[in-house]
């Protein structure tokens, strides 16, 4: 793909209808128990719900968010949310720890306008979005615990639930904190049981579900918390598998791969027998994927995060993911399969949908993962990763191995209902594919969080809202259901960062439109730097003109 990318990069029908006029006489059972006839899916036709508090904290271990380049931004990825808008009867009240550029909300209203826009101004439909903020920039502090901390802010937004029965709390990941303000909102929150939610979602707990679930998943070691006892499991891998080459060791609450790191096997295989005297070195000098991270910054990490260590499995390139969700009644639906682009196990983007030849495999097995999810209680978005390694002996079989699940809106989901929301599309829960359901057509795409180039410096929301009256614009057109559409638009300015969704009919379609609109936004970003450039030489030209005649 033509761009610079730096090392830190988820049968229902998407025209849904906001429940309205319900019966005042059923009965709320509980503040976070869902109701039979909701589901996770809030989007959905099938959705009862018509308010949506959406709270997108990254309740991750702050030292390894700031390994990501413009993470304070990451807050708006659940700003696809704003395209529900479109209906009538949805109303969002969206938190963030700093307030929203205006000009990002009118992006999601640019990007839905329709034959209703015209009858409707935005003004009327900005009272039903409510954007609230902390004013506390710390980055140190996750978004909830700062709402937490503002007893009178939650109570605003309790105040502004007129319907509490039919409004839910829509989260990036689910911990005690997020279920404790939906308890105090009294609205259903889509996750269940917050302690297996947060168990299952860490690298041991994956390991255990796959292990549960019989899926193909590489040999592990169990979860420790401290240099000596990380050694010792090391060597028992180690010797009951002398042709392993690499280790991966993983900080048990990591993500997007920050928090691994790589371990050389060649310097041990002629010491196997004196191990545990030799291996301490090895381990300051793991190859660490986190940004700027140290050995001792690391030990430091697993006494309180804790490790886990597995082979290291050579892949063939692909390294797909499946999206799926459980639903109150323990459903498991089927949401997409992508193809993850990786950078020393980073996440930077993803092709949509996954390889065919292996496509329903992804399917069977977060299916199966899924089920054994929902026995634990878990209600809630979640995306499994794999990986597909070289061919085994004797088997004609795509060697898949379930690498971990992310038990939270993935870096899949945001640029996934993106485009189900804004093209229609109906998806197949067996293939994978997606079809939109107002043109027929199948929808492809090709999306990344990481696009970051130094001259994208300086441009503003309102500059990128304007690239859609540019030239041969490729943005998203509400007439062909294809084009690129942005997101991250406030980590342009001051990081030159930003996401992209490029949208087609078809895989190959999806890859040209990709290829294209990257030089062709970059040509935007750079006009009036060009135009510049060339009247300065235009002026110089003229002066030794001028020189030249005297």
């Amino acid at each position: 793909m033509p761009l610079k990318i730096i090392r830190t990069l988820s049968t229902h029908t998407s025209s849904f209808k906001f429940t309205q006029n319900m019966s005042s006489s059923t009965q709320h059972q509980s503040s976070i128990v869902s109701h039979p006839t909701h589901h996770v899916e809030y989007w959905s036709s099938s959705s009862t719900y018509n308010t949506l508090v959406v709270v997108p904290s990254l309740s991750f271990d702050c030292d390894l968010l700031r390994a990501i380049k413009a993470v304070s931004h990451y807050e708006e990825r659940l700003l696809y949310n704003l395209i529900l808008l479109k209906n009538p009867n949805c109303r969002i009240i969206y938190l963030s720890s700093l307030p929203v550029d205006e000009d990002i909300v009118n992006y999601y209203w640019d990007l839905i306008q329709t034959e209703l826009h015209e009858k409707i101004a935005f003004d009327e439909v900005r009272p039903r979005l409510t954007m609230l903020n902390c004013s506390d920039a710390r980055p140190d502090i996750p978004l909830i615990k700062k709402i937490l901390d503002r007893p009178k802010l939650v109570n605003r937004i309790k105040g502004m639930l007129t319907d509490a029965e039919h409004s839910c709390l829509s989260v990036y990941v689910a911990t005690e904190k997020e279920e404790q303000l939906a308890k105090l909102l009294r609205i259903d929150f889509l996750a269940g049981n917050v302690k297996s939610h947060h168990y299952y979602g860490t690298k041991h707990g994956s390991k255990e579900l796959f292990s549960q679930c019989a899926i193909p998943t590489p040999p592990y070691t169990p979860l420790v918390f401290s240099e000596e006892r990380l050694i010792e499991e090391i060597c028992k891998l180690m010797r009951s598998h002398k042709e392993a080459k690499k280790l991966v060791i993983k900080m048990n609450e990591g993500f997007s791969g920050e928090g691994n790191a790589l371990l050389c096997l060649d310097p041990l295989r002629e010491h196997i027998q004196d191990l545990e005297q030799i291996i301490g070195p090895c381990l300051e000098n793991m190859h660490f994927i986190g940004n700027g991270m140290t050995w001792a910054e690391y030990r430091r990490k697993i006494q309180t995060l804790g490790v886990i260590a597995e082979l290291f499995v050579e892949n063939n390139g692909s390294n797909p993911s499946c999206q799926a969700l459980i639903d109150s009644n323990g459903d498991v639906v089927i949401m997409s399969t992508h193809d993850q682009v990786m950078d020393d196990q980073i996440y930077l983007g993803c092709c949509f949908p996954a390889d065919v030849s292996y496509r329903t495999k992804l399917i069977e097995y977060t299916k199966r993962i899924g089920e054994g999810l929902a026995k634990e209680g878990v209600q809630s978005h979640f995306g499994v990763d794999f990986l597909v390694g070289e061919p085994q002996a004797d088997s004609n079989e795509v060697n898949i191995q379930a690498m971990e699940i992310n038990l939270r809106q993935c870096g899949t989901t945001h640029t996934f209902v993106t485009m189900k929301l804004l093209t229609n599309a109906v998806c197949d829960p067996k293939t994978g594919d997606c079809v939109s359901i107002d043109d027929g057509h199948q929808k492809c795409y090709i999306a990344s969080d990481n696009l970051c180039f130094d001259a994208f410096e300086g441009l503003l929301p309102q500059d990128v809202r304007d690239y859609e009256h540019f030239p041969e614009t490729l943005h998203f057109s509400r007439s062909t259901k294809t084009g690129v559409v942005f997101h991250l638009l406030g980590a342009a300015s001051q990081f030159g960062k930003i996401g992209i969704v490029a949208i087609a009919n078809s895989e190959n379609e999806a890859r040209e439109l990709y290829d294209k609109a990257i030089p062709h936004f970059l040509e935007y970003a750079t006009l009036e730097k060009r135009q510049s450039t060339q009247n300065s030489e235009n002026l110089c030209a003229q002066g030794k003109n001028d020189l030249s005649e005297v």
